[in-house]
């Protein structure tokens, strides 16, 4: 007991001021993997930890489910005014204005193809995060056919989709699963 007092003494206000900081950093790291879990909607605090490593954070946590729509944009090396244009409508529906840090990221992936190792990475933590909030895959479901019609018509009955294009919708509905790729055809089959 006497040893706990003596952090009190004038001689340990160094030793102190150390802890204060280490606990106010680690209080910091807690704060920013809840802010980040809370906007991909999930209490997985170590999956938050991991999207922010990618530079996802704040309110851009809540574009982290844009990242394969960008990756199918640029599937055939170019992206479509159609297709870029749908991504930033979605940015515009969840109020993410170009003064957000979130549009930025988005606006500047659509200038730049990400790379393929980057790619591979967000679509495990997407797979992560699908399976403890389900209902995400039907959206990420609905955002793939909305890019596939951007680019002229429906995956599937037509030319205007690009067998890169293609290739790349049917790799993500297999990263999130059977469900997602059930719900993917079945949609565009409507």
């Amino acid at each position: 007991m006497s040893d706990a007092r003596s952090l009190w003494d004038p001689q340990f206000a160094e030793t102190r001021e150390e802890i204060r900081t280490r606990l106010a950093s680690v209080a910091n790291e807690l704060r920013d993997a809840e802010q980040i879990a809370a906007g991909m909607k999930t209490d997985d605090l170590d999956l938050a930890a991991q999207v922010k490593s990618l530079g996802f954070d704040g309110d851009s946590a809540r574009v982290f489910d844009l990242l394969p729509m960008v990756h199918v944009a640029w599937a055939d090396g170019t992206i479509q005014a159609g297709e870029r244009a749908s991504i930033m409508e979605v940015l515009d529906l969840r109020q993410l204005g170009p003064e957000t840090r979130a549009h930025q990221m988005i606006a500047a992936l659509l200038e730049t193809r990400p790379a393929e190792v980057w790619f591979d990475v967000s679509a495990r933590l997407l797979r992560e995060l699908f399976e403890t909030r389900p209902w995400n895959s039907r959206a990420l479901v609905d955002l793939c056919v909305m890019v596939a019609e951007a680019s002229g018509d429906f995956l599937g009955l037509g030319d205007a989709v690009s067998d890169e294009e293609r290739t790349a919708l049917e790799r993500i509905a297999h990263t999130l699963g059977d469900e997602a790729y059930a719900a993917f055809r079945a949609r565009l089959e409507r």
